[in-house]
């Protein structure tokens, strides 16, 4: 019990964001305890873990360095099938905590509105001029509904 207690619940070891924004470890970083490493080895495992992330999330950080993104943001409702444009603004308001709604972009799991700034920024950056964001209650997508 003693170990749980040293271990990280919020941050990651690693990158050090939110775990629940982690693209590694996604909320698993309880089960980590940094206890025994010594630094050089922690420096290691930081840039090989940075790497991973960097790969899985290549759009991480985009939003900071052209500021809002100009393209169209499609939003289609999979429970009813009907499509509309939105402002990005808009997206803001939306209720990020709520779980049983999830949005995804290309298969990517939106977690937040900063998620979805990088996302549409780095799509953006690779020349899109318009992103599709799917939303429906999360049954839909975890039951194989």
């Amino acid at each position: 019990m003693a170990e749980e207690s040293k271990a990280c619940l919020a941050t990651c070891p690693f990158t050090h964001e939110r775990c629940t924004e982690c693209g590694v470890y996604r909320g698993r970083h309880r089960h980590i305890v940094l206890q025994d490493h010594s630094e050089k080895q922690n420096d290691r495992i930081s840039q090989y873990f940075k790497a991973v992330n960097e790969y899985l999330d290549p759009w991480a950080g985009k939003a900071g360095s052209n500021g809002a993104p100009k393209l169209v943001l499609r939003v289609l409702n999979l429970e009813n099938r009907r499509s509309r444009v939105c402002e990005i603004t808009e997206a803001k308001t939306w209720d990020w905590g709520d779980p049983t709604v999830m949005r995804l972009i290309d298969g990517w799991h939106v977690k937040s509105y900063n998620n979805l700034v990088d996302i549409l920024c780095y799509k953006e950056e690779k020349g899109h001029k318009e992103a599709e964001l799917q939303e429906c209650p999360r049954f839909m997508m975890l039951s194989g509904g």
